[in-house]
């Protein structure tokens, strides 16, 4: 099921690629998309994700979620990993300035490591208003509570495609397919819905 699954996606992802060639596109170097989705899967899937185009087809992705799976009681969350790494960035260097009574570079360390993207899209423009978009999310750091409040820590990359519909300037529906690895190592799929504003 799966890889027939990915094989549909990877076809249509071709075929998208050839008509996309003659679109011009649209978004541009410097826009930024702001979206809220929720996913309906095995769990509930919230999440806020901030899309940064550094070229008119790519986009660098930084995402933070939060799933609730209630079959067993669990909570799971994801913070950016530039969240993540600043947050081990400002322990260590308050550690180290404490030492040595030195805070010189201490600010431009935190603004650095917080703009580590988690991921990557690609964007097919296909017609004025649609845009196919695969992405991949590598950062993956979730944090899993269960119904005792123990709490574990483990990988989850994730990878999806995105039909997106802009609507005029500013707004932009997004209809979803997400696949992420669970903390068991199997992999889980979603179907999500998204609102999104572009600036």
């Amino acid at each position: 099921m799966r890889i027939s699954t990915l094989l549909l996606i990877f076809l249509h992802f071709c075929a998208a690629e050839t008509q996309a060639q003659l679109v011009e596109p649209f978004n541009q170097k410097g826009n930024t998309l702001v979206t809220y989705q929720v996913g309906f899967g095995v769990s509930t899937l919230q999440e806020l994700r901030v899309e940064r185009f550094v070229q008119p087809r790519w986009s660098l992705i930084y995402s933070s979620s939060y799933s609730n799976r209630s079959f067993n009681n669990t909570t799971e969350y994801r913070l950016p990993l530039g969240c993540s790494v600043g947050a081990g960035v400002l322990s260590l260097s308050a550690c180290y300035a404490l030492g040595t009574d030195s805070f010189s570079g201490f600010g431009e360390l935190i603004i650095l490591s917080a703009l580590i993207p988690d991921g990557f899209a690609y964007h097919l423009y296909m017609g004025k208003k649609f845009d196919f978009s695969p992405y991949v999310n590598l950062s993956g750091l979730m944090l899993q509570v269960n119904e005792f409040s123990e709490t574990r820590f483990y990988y989850s990359p994730s990878a999806g495609a995105r039909i997106m519909y802009y609507l005029g300037e500013h707004f932009v529906i997004t209809g979803e397919q997400s696949f992420r690895r669970t903390i068991t190592g199997q992999i889980e799929n979603a179907l999500g819905v998204g609102v999104s504003m572009r600036f």
